[in-house]
């Protein structure tokens, strides 16, 4: 993304929060890219460097949880054309694309909300009865 590509989208996100009557705080990691612009609607603030890894729920275990269920796809596709003499086949951007749904929606609302939970954006859950992913 440019420069001039984010201030055109948040100028614009501005302008929906202004006709939502809505006023709002944006968290950005801290890129040279996000230039400081003047919004009424919106407050930008910038954070610290490398906090983003800490801040981010999807560095928190979401994405783990994703990339386990959509390895364990790719293992069962390999061991499968292993049985049918088609070892040296790729994956399709299809299967590769039903895969990442697939992947996406098994993983479990649990972990995402425990991943919020470890960024500090959202209080402990009440109901822990569902196992996490990871």
């Amino acid at each position: 993304m440019t420069n001039a590509v984010f201030q055109d989208w948040i100028t614009g996100f501005n302008k929906r929060m202004k006709a939502q009557h809505r006023n709002i705080i944006f968290l950005l990691e801290n890129a040279t890219l996000h230039s400081q612009v003047n919004l009424n609607n919106v407050k930008i603030v910038f954070l610290p460097p490398k906090a983003k890894s800490v801040l981010q729920p999807l560095d928190q275990g979401i994405i783990h949880a994703f990339k386990a269920h959509y390895k364990k796809r790719l293992v069962h596709s390999v061991l499968s054309n292993m049985d049918k003499s088609k070892l040296g086949e790729s994956v399709s951007v299809l299967e590769a694309c039903v895969w990442i749904n697939s992947s996406m929606r098994e993983t479990k609302t649990s972990t995402v909300s425990k991943c919020f939970t470890k960024c500090f954006i959202s209080s402990p859950s009440i109901d822990n009865s569902e196992d996490e992913d990871y």
